[in-house]
């Protein structure tokens, strides 16, 4: 909606622009799972879905699914990264 309504521009945004991403890990935050996206991501090594609704279609296509708000997992990784790099 954000990308339709000039919020974010269309080069930016992966799968529907037609960019491709192929990391060794993918971490989706708060997408539904919409097939466009999904074809954007398909070629990661590990996808790691994190959304607050346990029946979003991103949890199907996903190596590790966390059901939670995106804020509380972000942070607690984050938090997690730093400390193992102390």
């Amino acid at each position: 909606a954000r990308v339709m309504n000039g919020g974010v521009d269309a080069e930016k945004v992966i799968g529907i622009s037609g960019h491709l991403l192929a990391p060794e890990v993918c971490i989706v935050v708060g997408a539904s799972g919409a097939a466009a996206l999904m074809a954007g991501v398909r070629n990661s090594k590990f996808v790691v879905a994190i959304n607050h609704d346990a029946s979003a279609a991103v949890f199907s296509q996903a190596d590790v699914g966390v059901v939670d708000d995106w804020k509380v997992v972000l942070e607690a990784l984050v938090t997690n990264i730093h400390a193992d790099c102390q």
